[in-house]
């Protein structure tokens, strides 16, 4: 699982880079929103999105994000 997630993570970052956007910080709801339109469901991007928060703040740092 944890493959998964590293793998959707690296894939929305390398996307962020394509596509010529700077990685920021993002709410729960935004990276929700995200994983939702890369075919993730709901649960699956919540549980990816507790994970991730190490800091437990509800926001993803760019750090965080590329962990």
């Amino acid at each position: 699982m944890r493959v998964l997630m590293s793998l959707v993570m690296l894939f929305a970052v390398t996307t962020q880079v394509f596509a010529n956007t700077e990685v920021k910080e993002l709410s729960k709801e935004q990276f929700i929103e995200i994983q939702l339109k890369d075919g993730v469901t709901a649960d699956e991007a919540e549980q990816m999105f507790v994970e991730l928060d190490t800091d437990k703040d509800e926001k993803l740092s760019v750090d965080e994000q590329s962990n």
